[in-house]
Protein backbone atom coordinates (compact mmCIF):
# COMPACT_ATOMS: atom_id res chain seq x y z
CA UNK A 1 0.00 0.00 0.00
CA UNK A 2 1.46 3.15 -1.04
CA UNK A 3 1.24 6.06 1.75
CA UNK A 4 -0.37 9.79 0.53
CA UNK A 5 2.42 12.44 1.10
CA UNK A 6 2.14 14.02 4.57
CA UNK A 7 3.11 17.65 4.30
CA UNK A 8 3.16 19.18 7.50
CA UNK A 9 0.23 21.68 6.86
CA UNK A 10 -1.88 18.58 6.08
CA UNK A 11 -1.10 17.01 9.04
CA UNK A 12 -1.58 19.52 11.94
CA UNK A 13 -4.86 20.10 9.72
CA UNK A 14 -5.78 16.83 10.93
CA UNK A 15 -4.51 16.29 13.93
CA UNK A 16 -6.63 19.18 14.79
CA UNK A 17 -9.38 17.54 13.96
CA UNK A 18 -8.49 14.28 14.66
CA UNK A 19 -11.36 12.57 17.24
CA UNK A 20 -10.24 9.01 18.84
CA UNK A 21 -12.34 6.42 20.66
CA UNK A 22 -10.52 5.00 24.12
CA UNK A 23 -8.42 1.84 24.07
CA UNK A 24 -10.17 -0.83 25.76
CA UNK A 25 -7.65 -2.53 28.81
CA UNK A 26 -6.38 -5.46 27.60
CA UNK A 27 -4.41 -8.42 29.21
CA UNK A 28 -1.40 -6.40 29.38
CA UNK A 29 -3.05 -3.23 30.70
CA UNK A 30 -5.08 -5.32 33.52
CA UNK A 31 -1.88 -6.48 34.33
CA UNK A 32 0.88 -3.99 34.04
CA UNK A 33 -1.37 -0.81 34.50
CA UNK A 34 0.68 1.56 37.50
CA UNK A 35 0.10 4.96 35.79
CA UNK A 36 -3.67 4.81 34.52
CA UNK A 37 -3.38 8.40 33.40
CA UNK A 38 -1.43 8.30 30.66
CA UNK A 39 -2.53 6.56 27.41
CA UNK A 40 0.60 5.26 25.24
CA UNK A 41 1.02 4.40 21.80
CA UNK A 42 3.63 2.04 19.98
CA UNK A 43 5.07 2.60 16.97
CA UNK A 44 7.92 -0.46 15.96
CA UNK A 45 7.51 -3.84 17.27
CA UNK A 46 10.39 -5.73 16.61
CA UNK A 47 12.11 -6.76 19.07
CA UNK A 48 13.37 -4.04 21.36
CA UNK A 49 9.36 -2.55 20.75
CA UNK A 50 7.60 -5.78 22.43
CA UNK A 51 10.13 -5.36 25.14
CA UNK A 52 9.38 -1.72 26.03
CA UNK A 53 5.91 -2.78 25.18
CA UNK A 54 5.54 -5.61 27.89
CA UNK A 55 7.58 -3.29 30.33
CA UNK A 56 4.97 -0.59 29.71
CA UNK A 57 3.77 1.12 33.10
CA UNK A 58 0.37 2.69 31.29
CA UNK A 59 -2.90 2.33 29.75
CA UNK A 60 -1.63 0.92 26.03
CA UNK A 61 -3.77 2.45 23.97
CA UNK A 62 -2.39 1.98 20.00
CA UNK A 63 -0.29 -0.06 18.26
CA UNK A 64 1.28 0.04 14.93
CA UNK A 65 3.65 -1.43 13.33
CA UNK A 66 4.27 -1.99 9.02
CA UNK A 67 4.56 -5.89 9.42
CA UNK A 68 1.17 -7.04 10.47
CA UNK A 69 2.32 -10.47 11.89
CA UNK A 70 4.55 -8.46 13.85
CA UNK A 71 1.43 -6.44 14.61
CA UNK A 72 -0.28 -9.50 15.10
CA UNK A 73 1.51 -10.75 18.35
CA UNK A 74 1.72 -7.50 19.70
CA UNK A 75 -1.97 -7.10 19.87
CA UNK A 76 -1.27 -10.87 21.25
CA UNK A 77 0.46 -9.33 24.35
CA UNK A 78 -1.42 -5.38 24.61
CA UNK A 79 -4.96 -7.35 23.84
CA UNK A 80 -7.70 -7.45 21.21
CA UNK A 81 -9.39 -4.56 21.49
CA UNK A 82 -6.27 -2.31 21.72
CA UNK A 83 -6.38 -0.30 18.27
CA UNK A 84 -3.86 -1.34 15.94
CA UNK A 85 -2.60 0.19 12.64
CA UNK A 86 0.18 -0.09 10.01
CA UNK A 87 0.62 3.68 9.58
CA UNK A 88 2.13 5.43 12.34
CA UNK A 89 0.04 8.90 11.09
CA UNK A 90 -2.99 7.08 11.88
CA UNK A 91 -2.28 6.57 15.73
CA UNK A 92 -0.60 10.22 15.79
CA UNK A 93 -3.75 11.88 14.86
CA UNK A 94 -5.82 9.92 18.01
CA UNK A 95 -6.57 12.85 20.66
CA UNK A 96 -6.63 10.14 23.25
CA UNK A 97 -3.31 9.19 22.93
CA UNK A 98 -0.57 11.59 25.13
CA UNK A 99 2.32 10.11 24.26
CA UNK A 100 4.16 7.54 22.25
CA UNK A 101 7.06 4.94 22.16
CA UNK A 102 9.07 4.85 19.12
CA UNK A 103 10.94 1.85 18.12
CA UNK A 104 11.06 1.50 14.61
CA UNK A 105 15.19 1.10 12.64
CA UNK A 106 16.96 3.85 12.50
CA UNK A 107 16.08 5.77 9.36
CA UNK A 108 11.88 6.00 10.51
CA UNK A 109 13.18 7.78 14.10
CA UNK A 110 13.56 11.49 13.21
CA UNK A 111 10.22 11.75 10.32
CA UNK A 112 7.94 9.57 13.16
CA UNK A 113 9.24 11.95 16.27
CA UNK A 114 8.79 15.48 14.35
CA UNK A 115 5.48 14.32 13.13
CA UNK A 116 4.76 12.84 16.87
CA UNK A 117 6.03 16.53 18.28
CA UNK A 118 3.33 17.97 15.56
CA UNK A 119 0.95 16.48 16.36
CA UNK A 120 1.23 17.38 20.70
CA UNK A 121 2.72 13.87 21.77
CA UNK A 122 6.09 13.49 23.87
CA UNK A 123 8.41 11.07 22.87
CA UNK A 124 10.61 8.19 24.06
CA UNK A 125 12.69 7.60 20.94
CA UNK A 126 15.12 4.88 20.70
CA UNK A 127 18.58 4.91 20.49
CA UNK A 128 20.46 5.44 18.21
CA UNK A 129 18.28 8.63 17.31
CA UNK A 130 18.39 8.65 13.51
CA UNK A 131 20.59 7.91 11.12
CA UNK A 132 22.42 11.96 9.36
CA UNK A 133 23.33 14.76 10.95
CA UNK A 134 20.53 16.77 9.44
CA UNK A 135 17.45 14.62 11.12
CA UNK A 136 19.26 15.21 14.44
CA UNK A 137 18.82 18.57 14.65
CA UNK A 138 15.33 18.40 13.04
CA UNK A 139 14.40 15.99 15.93
CA UNK A 140 15.55 19.03 18.77
CA UNK A 141 13.98 21.96 16.15
CA UNK A 142 10.89 20.27 16.87
CA UNK A 143 10.86 19.40 20.36
CA UNK A 144 11.34 23.33 21.12
CA UNK A 145 9.08 24.36 18.79
CA UNK A 146 5.86 22.12 19.71
CA UNK A 147 7.39 22.13 23.70
CA UNK A 148 6.83 18.61 23.43
CA UNK A 149 9.62 15.91 25.28
CA UNK A 150 11.79 13.90 23.54
CA UNK A 151 13.34 11.14 25.72
CA UNK A 152 16.41 9.19 23.86
CA UNK A 153 15.90 5.68 25.50
CA UNK A 154 18.77 4.65 28.08
CA UNK A 155 19.49 7.64 28.92
CA UNK A 156 17.13 7.63 32.09
CA UNK A 157 16.94 5.92 35.19
CA UNK A 158 17.46 2.32 34.47
CA UNK A 159 19.02 3.21 31.13
CA UNK A 160 22.60 1.77 30.52
CA UNK A 161 23.81 5.45 28.91
CA UNK A 162 22.09 6.71 31.79
CA UNK A 163 23.96 4.49 34.28
CA UNK A 164 27.29 4.43 32.70
CA UNK A 165 26.99 8.63 32.34
CA UNK A 166 26.07 9.03 36.42
CA UNK A 167 29.42 6.93 37.40
CA UNK A 168 31.21 7.99 34.85
CA UNK A 169 30.74 11.40 36.02
CA UNK A 170 31.67 10.84 39.76
CA UNK A 171 34.45 9.05 38.79
CA UNK A 172 36.02 12.34 36.92
CA UNK A 173 34.80 14.65 39.62
CA UNK A 174 37.38 12.94 42.26
CA UNK A 175 40.63 13.14 39.71
CA UNK A 176 42.17 16.14 38.39
CA UNK A 177 39.25 18.01 35.87
CA UNK A 178 42.78 19.56 34.32
CA UNK A 179 44.32 16.15 32.97
CA UNK A 180 43.45 14.98 29.22
CA UNK A 181 40.95 12.72 29.21
CA UNK A 182 41.56 9.99 27.19
CA UNK A 183 38.39 7.03 26.68
CA UNK A 184 38.66 3.72 24.81
CA UNK A 185 35.63 2.28 23.55
CA UNK A 186 35.55 -1.03 22.18
CA UNK A 187 32.65 -2.85 20.35
CA UNK A 188 31.61 -6.12 18.10
CA UNK A 189 32.34 -6.42 14.61
CA UNK A 190 30.07 -5.63 11.93
CA UNK A 191 28.99 -9.30 9.89
CA UNK A 192 29.10 -9.38 6.68
CA UNK A 193 26.35 -10.78 4.41
CA UNK A 194 23.70 -10.72 2.64
CA UNK A 195 22.47 -11.85 -1.14
CA UNK A 196 22.87 -9.32 -3.60
CA UNK A 197 20.82 -11.59 -5.95
CA UNK A 198 18.12 -12.43 -3.32
CA UNK A 199 15.66 -9.37 -4.88
CA UNK A 200 11.93 -10.05 -5.13
CA UNK A 201 8.44 -9.07 -3.68
CA UNK A 202 8.19 -9.04 0.03
CA UNK A 203 6.17 -10.95 2.74
CA UNK A 204 2.07 -10.07 1.69
CA UNK A 205 2.31 -8.80 5.31
CA UNK A 206 5.34 -6.75 5.20
CA UNK A 207 4.78 -2.91 3.52
CA UNK A 208 7.99 -2.49 2.09
CA UNK A 209 7.46 1.41 0.62
CA UNK A 210 6.40 2.46 4.01
CA UNK A 211 9.25 0.56 6.36
CA UNK A 212 11.45 2.40 4.09
CA UNK A 213 10.00 5.64 4.90
CA UNK A 214 12.73 8.72 4.11
CA UNK A 215 15.27 6.22 3.26
CA UNK A 216 16.17 6.15 -0.61
CA UNK A 217 13.86 3.49 -2.71
CA UNK A 218 15.72 0.46 -3.29
CA UNK A 219 13.92 -3.10 -3.93
CA UNK A 220 12.83 -5.45 -1.99
CA UNK A 221 15.48 -7.77 -0.03
CA UNK A 222 15.48 -9.68 3.03
CA UNK A 223 19.37 -8.72 3.37
CA UNK A 224 18.01 -4.93 3.89
CA UNK A 225 14.87 -5.61 6.62
CA UNK A 226 14.15 -6.84 9.76
CA UNK A 227 17.32 -7.84 11.85
CA UNK A 228 19.53 -6.95 9.24
CA UNK A 229 19.11 -3.18 8.24
CA UNK A 230 21.63 -2.18 10.64
CA UNK A 231 24.92 -3.78 8.73
CA UNK A 232 23.78 -0.98 5.68
CA UNK A 233 25.61 2.33 6.19
CA UNK A 234 22.63 4.06 5.11
CA UNK A 235 20.30 2.76 7.30
CA UNK A 236 21.66 1.01 10.20
CA UNK A 237 25.58 2.12 10.66
CA UNK A 238 26.49 -0.78 11.51
CA UNK A 239 28.26 -0.83 15.11
CA UNK A 240 29.37 2.09 14.93
CA UNK A 241 25.59 3.85 15.14
CA UNK A 242 25.12 0.74 17.03
CA UNK A 243 26.71 0.73 19.44
CA UNK A 244 29.34 3.65 19.41
CA UNK A 245 26.64 5.98 19.42
CA UNK A 246 24.79 5.33 23.05
CA UNK A 247 28.63 4.71 24.43
CA UNK A 248 29.88 8.02 23.01
CA UNK A 249 26.18 10.24 24.18
CA UNK A 250 27.20 8.63 27.76
CA UNK A 251 30.65 10.43 27.54
CA UNK A 252 29.31 13.58 26.27
CA UNK A 253 26.40 13.18 29.72
CA UNK A 254 29.45 12.65 31.74
CA UNK A 255 31.11 15.39 30.28
CA UNK A 256 28.62 18.31 30.52
CA UNK A 257 29.12 18.60 26.62
CA UNK A 258 25.62 18.67 25.21
CA UNK A 259 25.20 21.69 23.49
CA UNK A 260 28.05 22.00 21.20
CA UNK A 261 31.74 20.60 20.35
CA UNK A 262 34.84 21.04 17.67
CA UNK A 263 35.47 17.81 16.76
CA UNK A 264 38.23 16.36 14.78
CA UNK A 265 37.24 12.81 13.42
CA UNK A 266 39.31 10.46 12.20
CA UNK A 267 38.41 6.47 10.53
CA UNK A 268 39.89 4.22 8.63
CA UNK A 269 39.17 -0.12 8.13
CA UNK A 270 38.96 -2.62 5.64
CA UNK A 271 35.75 -2.65 3.61
CA UNK A 272 33.54 -5.79 3.71
CA UNK A 273 34.94 -8.39 1.07
CA UNK A 274 31.81 -10.00 0.54
CA UNK A 275 27.76 -9.57 0.60
CA UNK A 276 25.36 -7.58 0.48
CA UNK A 277 26.26 -5.22 3.92
CA UNK A 278 28.55 -2.58 3.26
CA UNK A 279 29.45 -1.73 6.69
CA UNK A 280 33.24 -2.22 7.46
CA UNK A 281 33.67 -5.23 9.80
CA UNK A 282 35.94 -3.71 11.22
CA UNK A 283 36.50 0.18 12.04
CA UNK A 284 39.36 2.30 14.13
CA UNK A 285 38.21 6.02 14.71
CA UNK A 286 39.57 8.35 16.65
CA UNK A 287 37.99 11.89 17.99
CA UNK A 288 39.39 14.92 19.63
CA UNK A 289 37.39 17.31 21.63
CA UNK A 290 38.10 20.47 22.68
CA UNK A 291 41.32 21.20 21.16
CA UNK A 292 42.85 18.31 22.78
CA UNK A 293 41.20 18.17 26.08
CA UNK A 294 39.51 14.68 25.39
CA UNK A 295 40.48 11.85 22.94
CA UNK A 296 38.43 9.04 22.31
CA UNK A 297 38.99 5.95 20.71
CA UNK A 298 36.72 3.33 19.00
CA UNK A 299 37.72 -0.02 18.02
CA UNK A 300 35.90 -2.99 16.88
CA UNK A 301 37.02 -6.92 17.63
CA UNK A 302 35.59 -10.52 16.84
CA UNK A 303 35.43 -11.30 20.77
CA UNK A 304 31.76 -9.42 20.91
CA UNK A 305 32.45 -6.94 23.84
CA UNK A 306 30.90 -3.70 24.37
CA UNK A 307 33.27 -1.97 26.40
CA UNK A 308 34.21 1.46 27.47
CA UNK A 309 37.89 2.14 29.55
CA UNK A 310 38.78 5.77 30.70
CA UNK A 311 41.85 7.55 32.30
CA UNK A 312 42.30 10.84 33.29
CA UNK A 313 46.06 11.68 35.40
CA UNK A 314 46.97 8.48 37.19
CA UNK A 315 43.42 7.27 37.55
CA UNK A 316 41.74 4.22 35.19
CA UNK A 317 37.76 3.04 35.05
CA UNK A 318 36.48 -0.05 33.21
CA UNK A 319 32.82 -0.41 32.48
CA UNK A 320 31.62 -3.04 30.18
CA UNK A 321 28.10 -4.36 28.86
CA UNK A 322 26.76 -7.41 29.66
CA UNK A 323 23.38 -9.29 30.09
CA UNK A 324 22.74 -8.58 33.93
CA UNK A 325 23.75 -4.62 32.71
CA UNK A 326 26.98 -2.46 33.12
CA UNK A 327 29.25 -3.96 35.08
CA UNK A 328 31.34 -0.84 36.51
CA UNK A 329 34.46 -0.90 37.90
CA UNK A 330 36.20 2.41 39.28
CA UNK A 331 39.77 1.71 39.66
CA UNK A 332 42.29 -1.36 39.03
CA UNK A 333 41.58 -2.85 42.35
CA UNK A 334 38.06 -1.95 42.72
CA UNK A 335 35.60 -4.91 42.73
CA UNK A 336 33.20 -4.24 40.02
CA UNK A 337 29.50 -3.47 40.63
CA UNK A 338 26.27 -4.57 38.30
CA UNK A 339 24.57 -1.77 37.41
CA UNK A 340 21.30 -2.87 36.45
CA UNK A 341 19.04 -2.32 33.11
CA UNK A 342 15.06 -1.51 33.40
CA UNK A 343 13.52 -1.17 30.79
CA UNK A 344 9.99 -0.39 33.09
CA UNK A 345 12.06 1.63 35.39
CA UNK A 346 13.17 4.09 32.55
CA UNK A 347 9.53 4.30 30.92
CA UNK A 348 8.44 5.27 34.46
CA UNK A 349 10.92 7.55 34.76
CA UNK A 350 10.02 9.32 31.33
CA UNK A 351 6.25 9.06 32.06
CA UNK A 352 6.99 10.93 35.64
CA UNK A 353 9.03 14.22 34.38
CA UNK A 354 7.25 15.09 30.60
CA UNK A 355 6.46 18.69 32.20
CA UNK A 356 10.11 19.02 32.57
CA UNK A 357 10.81 21.12 29.61
CA UNK A 358 14.46 21.06 28.51
CA UNK A 359 16.29 18.17 28.88
CA UNK A 360 20.14 17.71 27.89
CA UNK A 361 20.12 14.25 27.29
CA UNK A 362 18.64 14.50 24.11
CA UNK A 363 21.61 16.99 23.25
CA UNK A 364 23.94 14.38 24.61
CA UNK A 365 22.41 11.22 22.36
CA UNK A 366 22.31 13.55 19.31
CA UNK A 367 25.93 14.58 19.97
CA UNK A 368 26.82 11.00 20.24
CA UNK A 369 24.97 9.93 17.13
CA UNK A 370 26.20 13.00 15.15
CA UNK A 371 29.91 11.73 16.19
CA UNK A 372 29.17 8.51 15.37
CA UNK A 373 27.71 9.20 11.92
CA UNK A 374 30.75 11.82 11.63
CA UNK A 375 32.79 8.59 11.75
CA UNK A 376 31.27 6.63 9.10
CA UNK A 377 31.38 9.54 7.03
CA UNK A 378 35.23 9.79 7.75
CA UNK A 379 35.51 6.20 6.62
CA UNK A 380 33.49 6.67 3.66
CA UNK A 381 35.59 9.58 2.73
CA UNK A 382 38.71 8.15 3.28
CA UNK A 383 39.84 11.14 5.39
CA UNK A 384 39.80 12.75 8.44
CA UNK A 385 37.15 15.88 9.05
CA UNK A 386 36.82 18.60 11.32
CA UNK A 387 33.35 19.26 12.31
CA UNK A 388 31.37 22.61 14.28
CA UNK A 389 28.52 21.48 15.59
CA UNK A 390 27.97 25.07 16.37
CA UNK A 391 27.25 25.99 12.72
CA UNK A 392 26.70 22.04 11.64
CA UNK A 393 29.27 22.68 9.15
CA UNK A 394 32.59 21.00 8.04
CA UNK A 395 35.79 23.48 8.05
CA UNK A 396 37.15 23.75 4.55
CA UNK A 397 35.37 20.62 3.30
CA UNK A 398 32.72 20.97 0.51
CA UNK A 399 32.84 17.55 -0.39
CA UNK A 400 31.99 16.37 3.31
CA UNK A 401 28.88 19.11 3.40
CA UNK A 402 27.47 17.99 -0.09
CA UNK A 403 27.91 14.33 0.70
CA UNK A 404 26.41 14.42 4.36
CA UNK A 405 23.88 16.66 2.48
CA UNK A 406 23.29 13.99 -0.13
CA UNK A 407 22.90 11.38 2.35
CA UNK A 408 20.24 13.03 4.57
CA UNK A 409 18.26 14.05 1.23
CA UNK A 410 16.09 10.89 1.25
CA UNK A 411 12.14 11.16 0.74
CA UNK A 412 11.04 13.17 3.54
CA UNK A 413 7.54 14.37 4.27
CA UNK A 414 8.84 17.69 5.20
Amino acid sequence: MAHAACTRRGFLKRAALATGALAWPGALNAAAQTMPDVRLGFIGLGARGMELLRSSPALVAGLCDVDASRLADAVKIAGQHVPHTGDYRELLLRADIDAVVIATPDHGHAMQAVHACEAGKYVFLETPLCRTLDESRRIAEAARLYDRRVTPSGAGAGGAAHALAEKLRDWRAEGDPAAVLKVTLTGPESPQGGDPAAMGPAPESFDWDAWLGPASYRPYNPGYSHLNWRWMLDLGGGQMRQQGAWLLAAVFDALGQTTSLMVDISAEGPPPETGLWDCPPQMAARWILEEGAVEIVWQQTSEGRVVLEAEQGERKCRAERTIEGIEWTPDTTASAETLPINPRAELTAWLESLDVKSDDRLSAAALGCDCANLANLAWQLGRGLRFDSRTGRFENDEAAQRMAAEYGRGRYPW
